[in-house]
């Protein structure tokens, strides 16, 4: 877990200089965390539920 902690933060971070670099706004960049953050939790769940069915 804190191995996935430090590599999530490494990549937000890089997220959040890359969309400042680019002025991408405020907005913009939360919607990409979210999406992100939303691929994860779904694919967590969707593991879980499968290992229900083996």
């Amino acid at each position: 877990m804190e191995q996935m902690v430090r590599s999530l933060t490494r990549h937000f971070t890089a997220i959040n200089r890359l969309c400042e670099a680019l002025a991408i706004p405020d907005e913009i960049n939360q919607e990409i965390a979210e999406g992100v953050i939303a691929l994860i939790h779904n694919s967590a769940v969707q593991k879980i539920q499968a290992d229900d069915f083996e």
